[in-house]
């Protein structure tokens, strides 16, 4: 009603509970069905669709073959048609996988993951490691084409955003989703 942009990630139960709720037939379609769900009730709500973004919430209430899989089947959430939010960075599941410890040291598995959330359509992506992350996407996008913010600039990015495909949030919290907010109000 306030005409507020909004990211509606997926996520079940809260942060004590979401692995015991980590149950899936189809983890791609299962979140598409609710995330679906999230955004009907978002739009009767008075929110409008127009504002919203998606985030398949990697990461939350996801095993480890349920954040693979979801990485891989990110581009079939295109099909609702919304901006695409990843977080992907340093996840718990990267450093398993790659056999690290601690998470700092996961800067390979989390550039990767973040090329693979692009590819699967991504276009915000909230990373730690962010010179890192922008040289490897300067390797499948135009170098003009990358948006960064990091949290003490994050007052630049009200300016109005044009030709902009990929923003790259550095940080965390509050500092990064009032990025990520204002940015999606820039080019929504």
């Amino acid at each position: 009603r306030r005409g507020c942009p909004v990211i509606l990630m997926h996520m079940r139960g809260t942060p004590e509970t979401m692995r015991d709720l980590a149950v899936y037939d189809d983890v791609v379609a299962d979140v598409l069905r609710e995330l679906t769900a999230r955004v009907d009730t978002a739009v009767a709500a008075g929110v409008a669709r127009a504002q919203i973004a998606i985030d398949p919430g990697i990461g939350f209430a996801k095993a480890l073959e349920h954040n693979v899989a979801l990485l891989r089947g990110l581009h079939m959430l295109t099909e609702l048609g919304l901006p695409i939010v990843a977080g992907v960075s340093r996840k718990r599941f990267l450093t398993t996988l790659a056999g690290l410890v601690p998470p700092e040291r996961s800067v390979s598995a989390s550039v990767v993951a973040a090329l693979a959330a692009w590819e699967g359509g991504a276009r915000t992506l909230r990373v730690h490691d962010v010179a890192e992350t922008a040289q490897a996407l300067r390797f499948v996008l135009h170098p003009q084409k990358l948006s960064f913010v990091q949290p003490d600039n994050i007052a630049d990015i009200h300016q109005p955003v044009v030709n902009q495909t990929v923003l790259l949030i550095a940080g965390r919290g509050s500092d990064a989703a009032a990025a990520i907010v204002a940015h999606h109000q820039n080019v929504l």
